[in-house]
């Protein structure tokens, strides 16, 4: 039983909500979460804390 897969797996959906709802906020449009490019260059740059750290 490896926690550090749970806690990476924790982390990636973390992120993935943070982008999606800044993406949101930023268009204005829900169904911009559908465009995996605009979404994926809003999670690049990302920092955020994680459950281990930045």
């Amino acid at each position: 039983w490896n926690i550090y897969a749970y806690i990476n797996l924790y982390d990636a959906f973390k992120l993935y909500a943070i982008a999606a709802r800044r993406l949101i906020h930023e268009t204005g449009k829900i169904e911009s979460v559908m465009d995996g490019k605009m979404l994926w260059s809003r999670m690049r740059r990302m920092i955020f804390p994680g459950f281990i750290g930045f």
